[in-house]
């Protein structure tokens, strides 16, 4: 049996779609991971930052009171000190925990610290 020219051409046309599709959908995947690791390099960025500025307030004032207020602690970033110590922690896109804290930990983390001022 011989298949006629338009429906030949029809079926081409579907497998060179679908073909189309899987590389797109192959793209988008690679292209949202990629995306993930950039903000969490970022934010890794940001916390190294938030760390240093931390260090100069206490080399500044003798103490991390009222740092957190101070420092400018962006959105998403959470802050807790007493007169002696501090730790700042945030979430990153895979929902795990990263953390730096005034023992000169900067890392990642099993859980939240939030309200607690040392990282382990």
């Amino acid at each position: 049996m011989r298949l006629n020219k338009p429906v030949f051409l029809l079926i081409q046309l579907l497998i060179l779609l679908g073909a189309l599709a899987i590389v797109v959908v192959v793209m988008l995947y690679v292209t949202s991971s990629r995306d993930g690791m950039v903000h969490d390099t970022n934010t890794q960025a940001v916390l190294k930052r938030l760390e240093t500025s931390a260090s100069s307030y206490h080399r500044r004032l003798d103490s991390y009171e009222a740092m957190c207020g101070d420092i400018g602690v962006p959105e998403g970033f959470y802050c807790t000190e007493t007169g002696s110590d501090f730790s700042i922690e945030t979430t990153l896109t895979d929902g795990s925990y990263y953390c730096t804290d005034s023992t000169g930990y900067f890392g990642p983390n099993s859980g939240s610290v939030q309200g607690r001022s040392a990282c382990r």
